[in-house]
């Protein structure tokens, strides 16, 4: 119920006898009642001194246990005190006519709260859909994160499948690798049992059972000595080593540490006269180096050293290199009339492949990097349609925007040039050499080509501005023909007048030299200091020199 007290100045004699009806009960009320209302007044004042500990102001903690204005208002809490005492509602009224107008607003029922209900979900349970649904947030964003990565980094839709597949995988722990294998009676394949459809299929094929590359390097590993590993070696065979090594017959290359390994292995065997039975060390490096896959990671991963421990391992173990075919026609480019040229990639890594043969025995072919002998350029699995490096250039453009794309240091601090400032300086020095008009097409009517080429050279360091000409003179179709600071003077003016290119660009550096080596030279109509902002900053004596010599 809630209450109210309402205060008057006249002197009516109490009257505790009257009942007061209120929606159809009736409560006992008084009038006028001084001496019981001060009463309760001094039991309030002590009360409030014990609640509020000598504050002036109600404890939040009070108001909301005394639902609101309750212990703020002496009179109402004098009536509550009071009627607590009493053991029954009361309602202090001055006068009996206040009391009949104001009892039906004075008094109002007790709001009762419904009963609460018992929950019949359990703590376990709700843990258990608390975790399904961070595990279920937890694989959407890591699906998620692998489709962006994914976008990027794999070469074909199947991979990107797999990678999506198995990113929410976790890696292997250390106590799965002495696990029991698991008993899966109900697999008819597993236990060779026929099917409904016909005979399962067999589990092992003419060689003997299957081994999966990180099952072998599993066991290569847990191999403590050299002889542990060859005693491995030997039971699987040369042609089966190789096999676990790669894996998948469309492995471009294979794992290089593993490869060491094996490497290592078949070294101490030979070294200590134990070659395995008929031969199997000699077997072994000989089908690794047949193998092109193998032969690739020897050339692109091993350092020179490595692979001059892995021909001399070859030399102990009795390996024929001078008619052992190490080279594939698709993988490598064929030797010269060296009679070890078959062995050249255990000393120079292969970077470039030739595209034709030479037009006669004074040229070389045109060579294609390794990484992309099929075609042009690495065409990206979102653009496809993109055959050209200033297409890829302006993709990249798009796709990255403000991410660094090129740095260079400066002092001890390194400073980078990100994707959309590269594209816009590489826009606007191709548009300045086409402004030039001085890199006309040039026929070449070598054989088999018979080609025309607008030809410019690059005479300078390696520095983030010879990348930046470089992509400008690509955007604008122009060759580059690189001049390295190893050349001599002799063979860049050979190469200048050979290839009769009219623009050349030069470091400040190389400037002098460039100036002499032009001076034979007439074709070179303008050079470019891509490292100089202005005129300025030239010596004054070069540039008198180019005047001289009618060069821009």
């Amino acid at each position: 119920y809630k209450y109210r007290v309402y205060v008057a100045d006249s002197n009516v004699t109490p009257d505790t006898t009257k009942k007061v009806p209120v929606w159809g009960k009736e409560y006992g009320a008084w009038s006028n009642g001084k001496p019981v209302y001060q009463q309760a007044t001094a039991t309030v004042q002590d009360l409030k001194a014990a609640v509020y500990g000598g504050k002036d102001k109600v404890p939040e903690s009070v108001r909301a246990g005394c639902h609101g204005r309750m212990f703020e208002d002496t009179d109402n809490l004098a009536l509550a005190v009071r009627s607590f005492c009493k053991r029954d509602p009361m309602i202090v009224f001055w006068d009996e006519v206040t009391a009949q107008k104001q009892v039906a607003i004075a008094v109002m029922p007790i709001v009762k709260e419904e009963k609460l209900h018992k929950n019949t979900k359990s703590f376990d349970a709700v843990k258990k859909e608390v975790e399904a649904s961070k595990y279920a947030d937890w694989k959407h964003a890591t699906v998620d994160a692998a489709k962006k990565r994914a976008i990027y980094s794999s070469g074909s839709y199947k991979e990107f499948q797999d990678i999506v597949a198995t990113c929410e995988l976790n890696p292997i722990a250390r106590n799965e690798f002495s696990r029991p294998a698991r008993q899966q009676t109900h697999n008819r394949a597993l236990n060779g049992k026929e099917n409904r459809r016909g005979k399962a299929s067999p589990l092992v094929d003419a060689n003997g059972p299957r081994i999966r590359a990180r099952d072998f390097e599993r066991n290569l590993r847990r191999a403590r000595t050299g002889a542990e590993r060859m005693e491995l070696l030997c039971d699987l065979g040369p042609a089966r080593v190789v096999e676990a090594l790669k894996g998948s017959d469309k492995a471009e290359d294979v794992d290089a540490e593993v490869l060491l390994c094996i490497l290592e292995a078949v070294r101490g065997a030979v070294e200590a006269g134990h070659a395995g039975d008929e031969g199997v060390a000699r077997g072994i490096l000989e089908a690794l180096f047949r193998d092109p896959p193998v032969a690739r990671t020897i050339s692109r991963f091993l350092t020179p050293e490595e692979r001059g421990r892995t021909r001399e391992t070859g030399v102990l173990a009795g390996v024929d290199f001078a008619t052992l075919q190490l080279i594939s026609n698709d993988a490598y480019p064929p030797g010269n009339a060296d009679d070890r040229a078959s062995t050249w990639q255990f000393t120079d890594p292969v970077y470039s492949l030739p595209l034709l043969p030479p037009s006669d025995d004074a040229s070389t072919s045109i060579y294609r990097n390794v990484l992309c002998k099929n075609s042009l350029v690495s065409v990206p699995m979102m653009a496809p349609e993109l055959t050209t490096l200033p297409g890829l250039l302006e993709f990249a453009r798009l796709m990255h925007g403000d991410r660094p794309f090129l740095g260079t240091r400066r002092g001890e601090d390194y400073w980078f040039m990100a994707y959309r400032d590269f594209y816009t300086q590489v826009s606007r020095l191709a548009s300045g050499i086409q402004q030039l008009g001085i890199c006309q097409k040039i026929p070449f009517d070598d054989e088999p080509y018979k080609m025309l080429f607008r030809i410019a050279g690059i005479y300078a360091t390696s520095c983030i501005n010879w990348v930046l000409t470089e992509f400008a003179c690509h955007t604008a179709g122009v060759t580059v023909v690189p001049l390295h600071e190893e050349m001599s003077p002799a063979m860049i003016s050979y190469i200048i007048s050979d290839t009769r290119m009219a623009l050349l660009f030069v470091t400040r550096t190389r400037l002098e030299s460039a100036l002499k080596c032009s001076g034979s030279a007439a074709h070179i109509k303008c050079i470019i200091v891509i490292d100089a902002d202005n005129r300025r900053d030239i010596d004054p004596a070069f540039l008198a020199q180019a005047e001289a010599m009618e060069i821009m």
